[in-house]
């Protein structure tokens, strides 16, 4: 995926602290470099010791991470003690995701629930809706192209 680095900083070269992958909406977003975490960049500003952590184009406000179970989860969860297991990462709508795990991989929350084969997976900037993973290849793909064999 390459290093991490600011989506304004590749687009103009300013030296902001936000880190992002490519196409990330890094607008909320940005690294603690001394706790290896990603955080809200207002948290990184004014120094609020709050433990919200987000990684790539997620809607920030609503998640933090569960330190003690390292997984990532609502926080509003972790506020309310709500025992779902909702996992998200970069750019993905969190809402609908969950982490299989016994699988050991992320899949869509509904298809955990209602017990579906499928395993979309999605990473990036991309509309989960329509990605997943290539089991056998080991990367990323196009669901459609995973569907319908395009390369």
């Amino acid at each position: 995926m390459g290093d991490l680095r600011p989506w304004s900083q590749q687009r103009d070269g300013r030296p902001q602290t936000l880190v992002a992958a490519e196409g990330w909406d890094t607008s909320g977003l940005g690294r603690s470099r001394e706790m290896g975490d990603l955080r809200l960049w207002s948290q990184q500003r004014d120094g609020r010791p709050q433990a919200l952590v987000a990684a790539g184009g997620w809607e920030t406000l609503g998640f933090g991470r569960s330190r003690g179970m390292g997984d990532l989860r609502l926080w509003s969860q972790q506020r309310d003690g709500t025992p779902q297991a909702l996992v998200a990462a970069e750019g993905w709508d969190t809402s609908g995701f969950g982490r299989s795990r016994g699988m050991g991989d992320l899949r869509l929350w509904s298809q955990q629930r209602d017990g579906r084969p499928q395993a979309l997976v999605a990473a990036e900037r991309w509309e989960t809706l329509g990605f997943g993973r290539s089991r056998g290849m080991g990367h990323l793909r196009l669901w459609s192209q995973q569907r319908d064999g395009r390369p």
